[in-house]
């Protein structure tokens, strides 16, 4: 029996789906639900495929859930509110509770249930925590003739598929065992089923250009099962291959980390991050939540497999920011690879602390049948040098630190991080202090990190593509012009689909209407801070897509105030380093300058550090913004620069005041209320003057004119008004002779009057 349950398929078995037509897996590296496509690789190995990690392929079979209130609930959010429909959706929201309580134990209670030719599943994307869901209205990208099947939340009957045998040598009610070649029918839509595409993406979805599509279509297409894991109760406390996991050197209470993103050149060696616990920090009494410390082990002959790792195995040990290996270099130093059949990415584990047995007092060491646990201590060799990792206490200078970073009035010298950080050496011989704790990653922490990975692909090829350059390349200015047939261009379509995954990253950062710190540095981690910051450098001007960068720019400038917002410095003094940049965008014409002004107020608000720093020039420019186009975003900015955390600043105070209200009132850049007593108007009313106080209207005028000119204008992205454009006002009089009452009121100022 023990052998007839580990061939055959059970509920709850995770397992990879080989595509026996085109020799690759099916798997989802976006998270987003805007680039929710499944793909299918080509021309790979099935035990060593070309595999950025394990879960992106990894699907969890699942029973079939209940969905019918869940349904119901869609509808009516999908519904224009009401008074009764949010009463129902009340109610619904109540009755769900229990109900997913009780799928939740369903699954449970299915778990380990032998599947059945004929039987109904669910498909759960271990990356994404997505199903897989076909659909009845749009069509596939590749193929027109066929439907698209995508990832998606919610739990419907889009989502159930029926496992049927491609070969008549097994029927229905037979067990599916694993290595079975099958063929999933979907129920929603019998007589159709899941295909690999003829045709490659391409241009249709450019992070998976080379690879097939998965969609829906009456010709079947058999998929070879793979079994990654079937996880037991007992087996819950163990590491697996593929599992996230941090190593601590309990010695020096520091974790191994390396920092960068994949598809990139790591920006720092692999080093420790010394995190002491401290009784007046209770952070530190409890594991990191920064990625840069998250690492998967990897069995040498494959990363498939997800059985538990056993002492003593040889292991490849994997970078989960940067996707890349640890490897020992020629130089004898600790360095990353992308190669995962280079064979200095082996190593070995083994424990430090023996087993005792009590009653004869016998110490008994462990064997290489053995399995690692969670919270053990291990001593990591090195397989083809037989060397130690030792943990040094010499410290870690930083790879980034430049000559600028001496200066204590540049922005570049501003510190983010003040954790110690010391050297990872490598020693022929082991030494008795070098252990290492191993900790896994907590779910949540799991998941939470898997979107955000799933958010860089996109980013990443959206940047080569419109620059036409390397990633590594980040110079450029927004204000540029652009040439014409150096970069591809965008459509309607995919910026609409860009423009939605920042959306879906910037409300991943909130959570009950209130940002989430270890939600906010993922973008720090997986430097997209540094992305979106490259992508903004694209130069938009003159190209025949300038309307659709524009709205992407602008989601750009959203993601990073959000990412901004509560009360993280390290956030802030990230950032920091790029507000040279973001002043120059500033001055850019519509939603792109007032958004950047928006994130820059944001970033310098109550952080003296950053205030300290901002010369007197940016003010002037501020205020020859205000000059052009009146604007509150302008104001804002002034302010955060007069008080930092409820204390005045003197010096930026009067020199704002000399500036604005001294200096700039021939170009009336206040605005006057007065009653009507007082300036000889009507008893008893407010007026209001714009041009310092040479005319007056009446409030209730006032307020007329701005609807009319709100009803002329557009509205920004950011919910505020461009009621007249720089040059467009600029224009509009030149068209037409000033009155000598208009002449002044523009201070006479000819140079304002010209294009």
């Amino acid at each position: 029996m023990a052998a007839i349950a580990e061939d055959v398929l059970c509920i709850g078995d995770t397992i990879a789906l080989y595509s026996d037509d085109v020799l690759g897996y099916v798997y989802a590296l976006q998270s987003s639900s805007s680039h929710a496509v499944l793909a299918v690789n080509s021309k790979e190995d099935r035990v060593q495929p070309r595999c950025p990690d394990a879960q992106v392929l990894s699907f969890k079979i699942c029973s079939a859930n209940r969905y019918k209130l869940q349904k119901a609930y869609r509808k009516l959010a999908a519904a224009q509110s009401s008074t009764s429909s949010v009463a129902q959706m009340a109610q619904l929201t109540q009755a769900k509770r229990p109900r997913r309580r009780t799928t939740l134990v369903e699954q449970r209670r299915q778990k380990g249930k032998k599947v059945l030719y004929g039987q109904m599943v669910q498909l759960q994307h271990v990356f994404t925590g997505k199903f897989v869901h076909i659909s009845t209205q749009n069509t596939s990208p590749t193929e027109s003739s066929n439907m698209q099947v995508t990832l998606s939340s919610e739990n419907a009957a889009f989502a159930l598929f029926r496992v049927m045998p491609r070969f008549k040598v097994k029927g229905e009610g037979d067990l599916v065992q694993i290595e079975d070649q099958v063929v999933l029918e979907s129920v929603k839509s019998p007589g159709q089923f899941l295909h690999v595409s003829r045709h490659k993406f391409e241009a249709h979805m450019p992070v998976y250009a080379d690879s097939y599509e998965l969609n829906l279509s009456v010709r079947f297409s058999g998929f070879t099962l793979i079994r990654r894991y079937h996880e037991t109760e007992d087996e819950a406390n163990k590491i697996r291959a593929g599992q996230p996991v941090r190593f601590f050197h309990t010695e020096l209470e520091a974790y191994l980390v390396c920092e960068g993103t994949f598809n990139e050149p790591e920006v720092e060696d692999v080093h420790l991050r010394v995190r002491a616990v401290e009784q007046t920090k209770p952070k530190t009494m409890f594991p990191p939540t920064s990625a840069i410390c998250y690492w998967q082990l990897e069995f040498f002959e494959g990363c498939i497999s997800g059985d538990i790792i056993k002492w003593e195995q040889q292991v490849r040990i994997r970078h989960m920011c940067t996707r890349k290996f640890l490897i020992i270099d020629n130089d004898g130093r600790l360095a990353l690879t992308e190669d995962c059949k280079d064979a200095r990415a082996v190593f070995r584990l083994h424990p430090v602390l023996r087993m005792v047995n009590l009653e004869s007092n016998v110490k008994i060491n462990y064997s290489e049948r053995d399995e690692i646990e969670d919270t053990t201590y291990c001593r990591i060799e090195h397989v083809v040098t037989g060397n130690w990792l030792h943990g040094s206490k010499e410290d870690y200078s930083r790879k980034t630190q430049s000559d600028e970073a001496s200066s204590h009035n540049s922005m570049a010298g501003l510190v983010w991080s003040q954790a110690p950080l010391k050297k990872v050496e490598i020693v022929s011989e082991m030494q008795f202090d070098d252990a290492f704790t191993i900790y896994s990653v907590e779910e949540e922490l799991v998941r939470i990190f898997n979107f955000a990975a799933g958010c860089v692909p996109f980013i990443q090829k959206l940047c080569l593509q419109l620059r036409g350059v390397p990633f590594s390349s980040a110079e450029g200015s927004a204000s540029a012009e652009r040439k014409q047939g150096s970069q591809s261009t965008l459509n309607a379509y995919r910026s609409h689909t860009i423009a939605n995954a920042l959306k879906e990253l910037r409300d991943f950062m909130i959570v009950n209407s209130e940002p989430v710190k270890k939600r906010q540095k993922l973008l720090r981690n997986l430097r997209i801070v540094e992305l979106l910051v490259r992508l903004l450098q694209t130069p938009f001007r003159g190209g025949p897509d300038q309307q659709y960068l524009v709205k992407i720019f602008v989601e750009c400038y959203e993601v990073l105030y959000t990412y901004l917002m509560g009360d993280s410095r390290k956030n802030e003094l990230y950032i920091a380093k790029h507000i040279d940049f973001f002043r120059s965008q500033v001055v850019l014409e519509e939603e792109v300058g007032l958004n950047a002004a928006h994130m820059i107020m944001e970033l310098i608000k109550d952080n003296r550090k950053i205030v300290d720093r901002i010369p007197h020039s940016y003010v002037d420019e501020i205020i020859e913004l205000l000059k052009q186009n009146k604007n509150f975003r302008y104001l804002e900015l002034l302010s955060v620069l007069c008080v930092c955390d409820g204390l005045s600043m003197p010096e930026n105070q009067n020199y704002i005041t000399d500036k604005w209200l001294v200096e700039g009132q021939s170009f009336s850049l206040v605005f006057f209320t007065d009653l009507g007593q007082k300036i000889g108007k009507e008893k008893d009313k407010v007026f209001v003057s714009v041009d310092n106080k040479r005319r007056w209207v009446s409030l209730a005028q006032f307020a007329k004119d701005y609807q009319k000119a709100v009803a002329a204008s557009k509205t920004n992205a950011d919910g505020s008004v461009q009621i007249t454009h720089v040059k467009s006002r600029k224009r509009q009089l030149n068209k037409r002779k000033l009155s000598p009452e208009e002449l002044k009121a523009y201070g006479r100022n000819k140079d304002s009057l010209e294009e």
